[in-house]
């Protein structure tokens, strides 16, 4: 298959895909492409459809295909539906706190952006034009913090106050002179410093600080989340626990007639509350991470904000380089609250959007109807779990793992989910737990867990067959191949055509390098004396062992160590020379003003500016 036709087949696709939802909105329902390519892919698959991978499609069967994707799309209160647009809503939205957090900064970058471009293009030439430039930095503060409202005065007056503290407009003349890059990483420095001094400001004085006090926030939303999510977890469990229990009766007995829910509508039921779990579960523990980050970060501010009060005590002038690294380190951990709310923000949301596809379930299985029929006929069967342990010396073969052995095991190692696949196939999709106790199977590289022994000694004696059931049924029901985390299987195939494992989409780029090997690499290392011949090495035996043969005679006599040189040098003292600048010049005192009182009192009385003058006396 070539590249034009993979192209070719790639239009096609799409054009299903716009006539899909353009037939979809025509009946008054929106549907997203993800959702349509989804289901379009499904039906495909489907093996009651008729649709085979490894063949063109005819027009008639483009004209099925589009015919039998919107009849599903339309299809309302349909359990397999919900679990789908749950699934692709969760894939389309959910992502890792560092995801998170990046999107949102260059959300706020791009805001910022042309505020930005106005201050650093900004070339004022007169008093009211540098007013101006200054009042666009105070506002650049306010966004680029999110501490209060850009139009609200007294954020502006603080905002202001704190950036004359370090910023004054006299220098506005140097700071227009740098280029832009400069420019950039000033004002962030600065806005970094105007929220270091107006959150000890706050601290200050409880009456100062006009924004969201989001530690007091956090500390009520976290508890109220984490309640929630407890109790949907509780509530989604008893639905699931009652819909087993409804599937173990249909398994059994026939259900009376016009009674509101057949086998295979409660199998999709559970698939569906099962996958809420999953996904309650994954924010839940976002949740407690949150919790954990903001209960640090607040330990952190109050201990910084204590110091910065011990530094500050009763002292009208300190050094610079003693505060500002510290009003730094205070706007780090500020951002990093706010962090934590965002995070907060979007995980609730997220998890607000799940409810809906789950609510028509949760509807179904509160019907007073199914509940007295579950009540009335199941009854527990007795040493449902006992059975724990077989034998596995007939399947010695395999690696078994026994957990209790194995430290930081997890089952999110496990494959399906941690459910039990011999289960999955012989009872025709139905998802039961399993239980890592009885032993987890290494079975070509992935972890098995199974519901009980003889779930075990019958996926050991024949493991393909049940791996290759379970893809199998997973076609049949879509919501299984995201659910079972299964969509890598089905990725080598295209919806039809052929097979992409036969051609590479993309053409493989090659390269061509050189290299070259040293000749020496190493020192060389020669000595001299070696020998390797064996016969030279004999005749040096040979010259040994006649040398022990002789004898060395010397004389000595008492003058002989006369004979001895003897020399000895020392150094000439070397001439020594000074010399002294002289500096033929007068200096004067620099100029130096102190305004005391600008970072506020903390007894809340108005505060008096007082100007000190500390220039040096000219004879100092």
């Amino acid at each position: 298959m070539d590249q034009a036709s993979i192209q070719q087949t790639e239009g096609v696709i799409r054009n299903i895909i716009v006539e899909i939802s353009r037939e979809c909105l025509s009946r008054g329902t929106t549907v997203s492409e993800v959702l349509v390519a989804f289901i379009v892919k499904a039906v495909a698959l489907d093996p009651k459809n008729n649709f085979y991978i490894d063949r063109y499609l005819t027009k008639n069967d483009v004209q099925r295909l589009i015919t039998l994707c919107v009849k599903k799309l339309m299809t309302l209160d349909v359990p397999s539906l919900d679990t789908i647009k749950m699934q692709i809503d969760f894939d389309m939205n959910y992502a890792d706190r560092a995801s998170f957090l990046m999107e949102h900064k260059r959300v706020l970058n791009a805001r910022l952006l042309p505020i930005l471009n106005e201050i650093c293009d900004c070339r004022a030439r007169n008093k009211e034009e540098l007013e101006s430039l200054y009042r666009k930095i105070v506002s650049f503060c306010i966004l680029k913090s999110g501490m209060g409202n850009a139009t609200d005065i007294t954020v502006i007056r603080e905002t202001t106050a704190a950036l004359q503290s370090i910023f004054p407009q006299t220098e506005l003349a140097n700071f227009m002179i740098q280029n832009r890059v400069p420019k950039e990483n000033q004002l962030n420095d600065l806005n970094c410093l105007v929220v270091g001094i107006r959150l000890f400001n706050k601290d200050c004085a409880k009456e100062c600080g006009n924004f969201d006090d989001l530690i007091g926030l956090l500390n009520e939303a976290i508890p109220q989340t984490t309640r929630n999510l407890d109790n949907e977890l509780e509530k989604n469990s008893k639905n699931i626990l009652a819909c087993n229990n409804l599937l173990q009766i249909l398994q059994n007995t026939e259900p009376p007639e016009k009674f509101p829910i057949t086998q295979q509508f409660a199998k999709m039921i559970q698939i569906n509350l099962h996958q809420y779990e999953i996904y309650v579960k994954i924010i839940l523990k976002d949740v407690v991470t949150c919790a954990k980050h903001t209960e640090s970060l607040k330990q952190k501010l109050s201990e910084i904000l204590v110091e910065l009060h011990n530094t500050l005590q009763n002292k009208t002038a300190i050094a610079t380089n003693s505060v500002y690294p510290k009003f730094n380190y205070i706007s780090e951990l500020w951002s990093s609250i706010q962090d934590e709310m965002i995070i907060l923000s979007v995980i609730t949301n997220i998890f607000n959007s799940l409810n809906i596809y789950v609510e028509n379930e949760k509807n179904m299985m509160d019907n007073s109807v199914i509940n007295d029929y579950i009540s009335f006929n199941f009854k527990e069967k007795p040493g449902l779990n006992v059975n724990i342990s077989f034998d596995k010396s007939p399947f010695i073969h395999y690696d078994w793992i026994d957990i209790e052995k194995v430290k930081h095991f997890s089952n999110n190692m496990l494959q399906f989910r941690s459910f039990c696949p011999t289960t999955l196939v012989n009872e025709g999709g139905i998802l039961k737990r399993a239980n890592s106790n009885i032993g987890v199977l290494n079975y070509k590289c992935k972890y098995y867990a199974f519901s009980n022994a003889d779930a075990a000694r019958e996926f050991c004696e024949n493991p393909d067959f049940y791996l290759s059931s379970i893809l199998q049924i997973a076609k049949s029901n879509s919501e299984l191949i995201q659910f079972l985390q299964l969509h890598r299987q089905y990725d080598s195939f295209s919806v039809f055509g052929s097979k992409q494992l036969d051609q590479p989409r993309h053409p493989i780029t090659t390269n061509e390098s050189t290299c070259q090997t040293d000749t020496h690499f190493y020192n060389s290392i020669i000595i001299k004396n070696y020998d390797w011949n064996e016969w030279e090495l004999r005749r040096k035996a040979i010259k040994l062992v006649n040398l022990r043969k002789k004898m060395t005679h010397s004389i000595q006599t008492d003058n002989s160590n006369y004979r001895i040189d003897n020399c000895t040098q020392v150094y000439l003292p070397k001439e020594k020379s000074s010399q002294t600048m002289a500096v033929k010049s007068s200096d004067v005192p620099k100029p130096q003003v102190f305004f005391k009182g600008l970072r506020g009192t903390t007894t809340g009385e108005p505060t008096v500016i007082a100007k000190v003058d500390l220039t040096l006396d000219i004879d100092y």
